[in-house]
């Protein structure tokens, strides 16, 4: 009776800690989410840049040509 009393409570302690594994996993995973929810929204705004950025080279190397 004792060692069933310890198995059991062995196997409750078990439980508990892959429990918390899993619940530390939930954690990475969330932290992860926001993250990449962050990198997504950003994104267009750094393509708009990017794109801006382009347009006036563009213009400048236009400039450029019409010069020489």
């Amino acid at each position: 009776m004792f060692d069933s009393a310890l198995a059991q409570q062995h196997n409750n302690q078990a439980a508990v800690q892959q429990g918390i594994g899993n619940m530390d996993h939930l954690i990475q995973l969330q932290k992860q989410s926001k993250s990449l929810e962050t990198e997504l929204w950003e994104t267009p705004e750094h393509f708009s840049s990017m794109s801006l950025h382009f347009g006036e080279l563009e213009a400048q190397h236009e400039e450029h040509m019409m010069t020489v």
